[in-house]
């Protein structure tokens, strides 16, 4: 079969023809790079010079285009000028925490750390100091909080001691409770089962409470002749610490018995007291009375009874100038009045300024009616 030349091929099928047509009257497409600028003599100079990201941003480039032109002209890297360490300086190594040191020096911390490993300096640090025997007998014998506070040291440090020698926890400040023990509660008084389990009331009490078992041994027991006889002879926790029962029994039972408490602190008011508020001072009631200045204010206030005996000083012309001219607060301050003392006082002199004037025009306007003359 011989070879059909393109023409011909689309002459006989009539299509291909309009194919090549629309091929070549379609403008080829190219992926478009944008324009680069390239690199003069004057910014290959700075290469090296600076770090990267410096050059980068004082020529306007990529960081990444800059180490790429730095590469292809095999120019090293920029190191940073390191400051020489001085006698005085390592002298001060390992006397104190690297942090503290680097920020005395003006260094940085693992530079610090660096230097002390290579001159092989160990860190003279009360904090980091070597364990004696004797420190390592006292481990496990009390909790490890106490003996970090004994032994001047982080309690962290000492967890990690103990536990690296695997020395147990002998005396630990919070013992779990054991199923015997748990088996006790409610079964048997609390006094008794914190003295075999060697754990305090407090302690025993609480936890009966948080497992919801009940008390079946309360401890309540009568009142005897003798201590009904101190009720009210005494204060109530004055019985209580006599008697050995809380402060809320006795006084329980000393209002059931009606014995009244000849030492209680507050004092109720009496009719004639009440009587007396509003109508004489409060430093003469309080006299009268026997009470506080302060306890007469405070009960006359929540009768809301008015102190008609309040010693007002008069306004002076000094105080009278400066309504006004200032703000009403450092009339106040000034003054050492209130803000509304100070507020009601000017509108009163505004009322009575326009009061005045109004009977000054008043008169003015009688005289020219009459045909008086004005006075200039």
């Amino acid at each position: 079969m011989g070879v059909i030349h393109q023409e011909e091929l689309a002459h006989q099928t009539g299509a291909l023809a309009l194919g090549s047509e629309a091929k070549s009257s379609t403008p080829a497409l190219s992926l478009r790079t944008p324009h680069r600028p390239g690199w003069t003599q004057k910014e290959d100079r700075l290469l090296g010079t600076a770090p990267d990201v410096e050059v980068a941003r004082l020529l306007g480039r990529n960081r990444t285009a800059v180490c790429d032109r730095r590469h292809q002209l095999r120019i090293p890297h920029f190191l940073t000028t390191s400051r020489e360490w001085t006698l005085t300086e390592m002298r001060l190594l390992g006397t104190s925490p690297d942090r503290k040191i680097a920020q005395q020096l003006g260094r940085t911390l693992s530079s610090v750390q660096n230097k002390r490993f290579k001159a092989r300096i160990p860190i003279r640090n009360p904090a980091h100091r070597r364990w004696t025997n004797e420190e390592i007998e006292l481990l496990g014998t009390m909790p490890d909080h106490d003996v970090a506070r004994l032994l001047n040291r982080q309690p962290a440090s000492v967890v990690s001691k103990r536990l690296s020698l695997k020395i147990p926890y002998r005396q630990p400040r919070f013992k779990p409770w054991r199923q015997e023990e748990l088996r006790l509660l409610g079964r048997k008084p609390d006094t008794l089962v914190a003295t075999k389990t060697k754990r305090s009331l407090q302690a025993v009490v609480l936890k009966r409470r948080q497992l919801g078992i009940a008390n079946r041994f309360p401890s309540s027991r009568n009142w005897t002749q003798q201590e009904i006889k101190s009720l009210g002879g005494l204060s109530d926790r004055e019985v209580a610490r006599k008697v050995g029962r809380s402060v809320k029994s006795v006084g329980s039972k000393r209002r059931q018995l009606n014995i009244p408490n000849h030492f209680r602190r507050v004092r109720a008011w009496t009719k004639r007291e009440v009587a007396l508020l509003g109508k004489q001072p409060d430093s003469l009631v309080a006299k009268k009375t026997g009470r506080t200045l302060e306890a007469v204010g405070w009960k006359r206030a929540a009768l809301n009874i008015v102190n008609r005996f309040v010693a007002h000083p008069g306004w002076s012309e000094k105080e009278m100038a400066l309504l006004g001219k200032m703000l009403d607060e450092r009339v106040a301050l000034k003054t050492g009045r209130t803000v509304k003392a100070v507020r009601a006082r000017r509108w009163r002199c505004r009322r009575s300024r326009r009061v005045e004037k109004r009977t000054h025009r008043c008169t003015m306007d009688a005289q020219c009616h009459h045909g008086a003359t004005p006075p200039s």
